[in-house]
């Protein structure tokens, strides 16, 4: 049977249930909320990919559950009549008719919700509305700015970069033709296109980095080739428009998009066989931005995400709950427990007896508060400790992470260990850098968590013991967040010497391996003198004054002095003295 939109009769049922449907999906978000933390907690060392699957059944579980609250809804019709009180009408023949509320005829907490959101329905819809045509909008805008980047300011590469992404095509286990572009719009590689994909990089990537690391970032790509990650993004993009106010669906699927990430890099791991070649491609482009917000899937995400892919796969440690995500869940629960305790608050019966004896009684009319049990707020108090005391445990660790790294890094520097320091001193600035970002973020979040409780005090004033426990926990999360960033800033001045002190002993080593050229060549009796020398020891040849030297002379000497082969040894070259990186990677 066909719907009339304009007959309220047939709309304003599917109105209703559409609007329900939302309503209920908050309650059902803030379960698998709970569910994705226990999977969290339990799968610390799981591969990415059961997390991810994992994670994508639990999305599609509140999708299926939701969508058969709205059939319920639908079937159900929310009628209205078991429910209705009926009201008679004042008229001039009959000024004294019944008028009178009585006593027992009372309404619950629940009940004047359920009618606040009844009379309000419509308007709640079209705030949706708005903010899901919005939201598509934005989504639509990105769709058409990557159809623009596919087909604007892009160049094809030789045949020796579509060789060689066909090969690296076959390695990854994907046989389908795949498209490679430059593009001078992009300053990331990103994926597109769904049945004809696409990777598209920025102009002149293919040959500003090394060739490892090309290959690896590409490969990256070819796994999302691989996954069909594309096409899960757009839908899973669709369903946040959808949900954009249910912070439990948002919370799942900034996880499912990490967990994305994350089995890519596994899957490049296990063709390179190299982790380090992966995690230098992600620190090339920790500064690198995409041009805009598209639904494409880009290579360096954002940089917290950077920072926890780089994190795991230096120490193989999946990503668990943070301070701030656990104080989330307990104040949840502590919701869930204050409308359980609303849920489950006597109503009381009208009285049925005689009219005449219900007419004698007084016209009163009281209004229900619940009341949350003392034993139920002493709970959730004992359990706010627990998780501060957790949170103060977790953060001791982490800074005893640092200051361990911070001792190794000392002793590197005094023995004067330059790839010791630098291997440690990599470890310690991704440690300060997580540890920063997250004191920033926890901080703005303590800040509107304690802006929310300001707003309602005056709505608690008669829960003293509730407006306590929340004060109490916006204090102990501000002095905790206070002290550990003052932590952290005293071990980041002191990684700050330390980095100064090792610049300081790498460039007394290139004096004294730049000495020790110049006598080498004096004694190999290509030079006689100091005086007017110029030299270029490159991995490609050796020229000095201007005189390219034999192959053997600048085998020895580069497999001497060149410990990598994108770096060139120059002296008074150009304006130039000392060791400069050539941003080439060769092969010769």
């Amino acid at each position: 049977m066909a719907i009339d939109f304009s007959d309220p009769l047939h709309f304003q049922p599917l109105a209703k249930a559409f609007c329900w449907t939302l309503i209920h999906s908050l309650w059902q978000g803030l379960v698998v909320a709970l569910l994705t933390g226990i999977i969290l907690m339990l799968t610390v060392k799981a591969r990415p990919a059961l997390r991810y699957n994992l994670f994508a059944g639990l999305l599609l579980f509140f999708i299926i559950v939701n969508a058969g609250t709205f059939l319920l809804a639908i079937k159900e019709g929310y009628s209205e009549t078991t429910n209705a009180v009926f009201v008679p009408e004042v008229t001039d023949r009959a000024p004294l008719a019944i008028n009178f509320i009585p006593k027992d005829l009372e309404t619950s907490f629940i009940d004047k919700t359920s009618q606040f959101l009844d009379h309000y329905q419509m308007q709640i819809l079209m705030v949706w509305l708005f903010f899901f045509i919005f939201k598509s909008a934005r989504t639509v805008t990105g769709l058409l700015y990557i159809n623009r980047v596919r087909h604007t300011n892009v160049y094809p590469v030789n045949d020796a970069w579509n060789w060689q992404i066909r090969r690296l095509a076959v390695r990854m286990g994907v046989y389908g033709k795949i498209l490679l572009l430059e593009s001078e719009l992009l300053q990331a590689p990103s994926l597109q296109g769904i049945v004809r994909p696409v990777i598209i990089v920025p102009l002149g990537f293919l040959t500003s980095l090394p060739h490892d690391q090309v290959e690896a970032i590409l490969l990256h790509e070819l796994a999302h080739v691989r996954r069909h990650d594309y096409l899960v993004n757009l839908l899973q993009s669709l369903g946040e428009n959808l949900y954009f106010f249910n912070p439990g669906f948002l919370w799942l699927s900034a996880l499912i998009r990490m967990e994305r990430e994350n089995c890519c890099d596994d899957l490049v791991i296990e063709v390179t066989k190299e982790r380090d070649t992966l995690v230098q491609a992600l620190v090339s482009f920790h500064e690198a931005k995409c041009a805009a917000k598209n639904p494409g899937l880009s290579f360096i995400g954002t940089n917290n995400y950077l920072l926890n892919r780089i994190k795991r796969i230096i120490y193989n440690t999946n990503k668990q709950l943070n301070t701030m995500e656990k104080f989330s869940i307990m104040s949840c629960l502590t919701a869930v427990a204050f409308i359980s305790a609303a849920y489950l608050t006597p109503v009381k019966t009208v009285n049925t007896g005689p009219a005449k004896e219900m007419q004698q009684k007084p016209v009163i009319t009281e209004s229900t508060r619940p009341i949350l049990a003392t034993s139920k707020v002493k709970a959730a108090y004992l359990n706010g400790k627990s998780v501060a005391i957790k949170h103060k445990i977790e953060i001791n660790d982490s800074l005893s992470d640092i200051k361990s790294l911070l001792t190794k890094l000392k002793g590197a520097v005094e023995a004067k260990d330059l790839k010791k320091v630098q291997e440690l001193h990599y470890k310690a600035y991704l440690l300060v850098g997580a540890e920063k970002s997250d004191i920033r973020s926890k901080t703005l979040e303590t800040k509107l968590l304690a802006e929310a409780f300001e707003k309602r005090k005056e709505q608690l004033a008669q829960n003293t013991v509730l407006v306590n426990v929340q004060n109490e926990m916006v204090n102990t999360s501000s002095q905790t967040l206070a002290k550990r960033s003052a932590d952290i800033d005293s071990l980041y001045k002191e990684l700050e010497g330390l980095a100064l002190e090792n610049r300081q002993n790498r460039r007394a080593q290139e004096l004294e391996m730049q000495e020790n050229l110049i006598q080498d060549l004096l004694a190999e009796g290509v030079i006689t003198t100091r005086e007017k020398l110029s030299y270029k020891l490159h991995n490609m040849f050796l020229i000095v004054n201007g005189v390219e030297q034999p192959e053997s002379l600048h085998q020895k000497l580069k497999a001497k002095y060149l410990e990598r082969s994108w770096t060139e040894w120059v002296y008074n070259w150009d304006g130039a003295t000392g060791l400069r990186f050539t941003g080439v990677r060769y092969n010769g």
